[in-house]
């Protein structure tokens, strides 16, 4: 979908992120909504990373989908919020109100 169209979307459905930190629920909500109709991009050590510990992109969406959000942690500039799913863990940063950026990603020790 064009980013456009996503933003214009998001706005009809009245999802739109501001600098300041989300709730856990928000964050949920906001990060299943761009999992689906919005945009997910990867930074490049959010890519290294899952693959150093074997988790596929597949993987990130499906628990971006399903995943709950943590209270979000400051770092670098960014609010980052770790998406717990199954025994991955996804952490996302919100680039604005229709793109999320996948920064790590590893499995949960058993």
């Amino acid at each position: 979908m064009a980013r456009d169209a996503v933003r214009a979307r998001a706005v009809e459905i009245g999802i739109v992120t501001a600098r300041a930190a989300l709730s856990p629920d928000s964050a949920t909500a906001l990060v299943r909504w761009l999992a689906r109709e919005g945009i997910v991009t990867w930074s490049r050590h959010g890519l290294d990373q899952a693959a150093a510990a074997g988790v596929t992109t597949l993987e990130c969406d499906q628990a971006l989908i399903g995943g709950i959000a943590d209270p979000p942690e400051y770092r670098q500039g960014w609010w980052r919020y770790r998406i717990h799913w199954r025994r991955l863990c996804v952490v996302v940063v919100f680039r604005s109100d229709v793109e999320a950026v996948v920064v790590d990603a590893w499995r949960k020790q058993r």
